[in-house]
């Protein structure tokens, strides 16, 4: 199947949400007149929630590998990294990877250029983790000991951090080796000691045993709502919920029935996040219409599990209100109360919608509603999801129910095989084998009658 060729623009749009056909598009017909898109895409890290999707360096290195012009773009890429501009966390974290990359392919000049973006990383989070095991596997004990005193000398320790890196580099150089040098180099420089310290002190955090989370009272719950929001939040009530008694789930229906204090009202609907609701009262769907969005969601969650036409009208109502951030609320309403005839509607919807992040929400239920619905009338709103939400994570999950419903257009299912995504990789590639060993078999049966 041969690749469609993409205007400037949707071949940007392509490469920012990691669509096959960007890859497909250089293949076959090269990077002229792109450069600077696929350049961009380099500074500049598009994925959408790194936590679930993961990073894009390798299938950015693949579609530059493609392009023949590797020299080019690695002189490009650091021109602009020695450039002193401030870019966000995650676009310095790419970077870091893509350094890494050019320089494992031979471009040594990326090496310092590591170490100088290293330091533009807040010390603490899942950046500096994994960033700052890259520099020790680029640049050796040199990399470990600018690692060690980067973070030692950071007001804001993170001791899993130094752990990891620590652990990391033990198994690549030797235990015996790093703990020896980084033991003589912290006699004479206090950061690598407080590295250290942070790393032993993780380390005999997890030795100690492990306690069961405490399950709270009602009792205590309810009078500790406004005192410690850490230890009595939401996610305490929602334990309790799944274990409290059919009395004590009641008990708290009622007090949800009579309380208008919002901080109340978020405590206890979270009670109903994984258990149901003992009664339907209509006068609790007003807390879908909160202007608190964690009340919004939590109390669409629970009213999400009933099959009520009082639901169902609601959730329609919301549709029609025009206004997108309610949009993800409606669809999880419309969870078990959805019918064939909602799917036009839906789409009209999708197609208006402008926020990117209501665009994904309105996916993750829409996900949900595919779980419930064997027809094949949504399959449009799968594809139009596929090519215009945000996340590779979901977008799998689109592709899988276009195949499901078997309504993949040819053309999705060839070029998802160059997905960002590996597992979307996976997935067209399972199936294209499978459309083709079906064929194959077809033409051996028509030929042996």
């Amino acid at each position: 199947m041969k690749a469609k060729k993409l205007t400037a623009q949707e071949f940007a749009r392509a490469v920012q949400i990691g669509l096959g056909r960007a890859l497909l598009h250089v293949k076959e017909f090269g990077d002229d007149g792109i450069e600077l898109i696929i350049l961009d895409a380099f500074l500049i890290n598009y994925v959408y929630d790194m936590q679930i999707e993961g990073e894009r360096n390798y299938w950015l290195m693949q579609l530059v590998t493609l392009t023949g012009r590797v020299k080019f773009y690695a002189n490009a890429l650091l021109a602009k990294l020695q450039k002193k501009k401030k870019y966000r966390r995650y676009d310095v974290v790419q970077q870091i990877y893509l350094s890494r990359a050019f320089f494992e392919l031979g471009f040594r000049e990326f090496l310092p250029v590591m170490f100088t973006k290293f330091r533009q990383l807040p010390a603490e989070g899942s950046g500096s983790v994994i960033c700052g095991a890259e520099l020790v596997q680029a640049g050796g004990l040199a990399g470990l000991e600018f690692v060690a005193q980067v973070l030692g000398a950071s007001k804001t320790p993170d001791d899993y951090a130094r752990f990891y890196i620590l652990e990391d580099a033990q198994e690549l150089f030797g235990e015996e080796l790093v703990d020896v040098r980084m033991k003589v180099l912290s006699l004479k420089d206090d950061n690598i000691r407080l590295f250290l310290d942070a790393s032993t002190r993780f380390r005999t955090w997890c030795d100690k045993p492990c306690l069961p989370p405490y399950d709270f009272t009602l009792v205590e719950l309810l009078a500790n709502i406004d005192k410690d929001k850490t230890r009595f939040g939401t996610r305490n009530f929602s334990r309790f919920g799944r274990k409290a008694t059919d009395d004590e789930i009641l008990t708290v229906f009622n007090l949800l029935l009579k309380t208008r204090d919002r901080r109340v009202q978020l405590a206890l609907i979270a009670v109903f996040t994984d258990r149901a609701m003992p009664l339907f009262d209509a006068r609790l769907l007003e807390l879908v219409d909160s202007t608190n969005r964690e009340i919004r969601g939590e109390a669409a969650g629970a009213f999400s599990r009933f099959k009520n036409a009082v639901v169902r009208r609601k959730a329609l109502s919301l549709l029609r209100q025009g206004n997108e951030e309610m949009v993800p609320v409606a669809l999880e309403l419309l969870a078990h109360n959805y019918k064939p005839a909602d799917a036009s509607k839906i789409l009209a919807i999708l197609k208006s919608m402008a926020s990117i992040e209501h665009i994904h929400l309105a996916g993750m239920k829409l996900r949900t509603i595919a779980e419930n619905t064997d027809g094949d009338e949504l399959a449009e709103c799968y594809l139009w999801l596929y090519l215009n939400g945000p996340d590779s994570f979901c977008r799998e999950s689109f592709l899988e129910q276009l195949i499901v419903r078997k309504k993949c257009p040819p053309q999705i299912l060839y070029e998802s095989q160059w997905d960002a995504r590996d597992e979307t990789q996976l997935l067209a590639r399972h199936q294209a084998n499978a459309r083709h060993i079906g064929a194959s078999m077809k033409s051996v049966r028509s030929a042996l009658r």
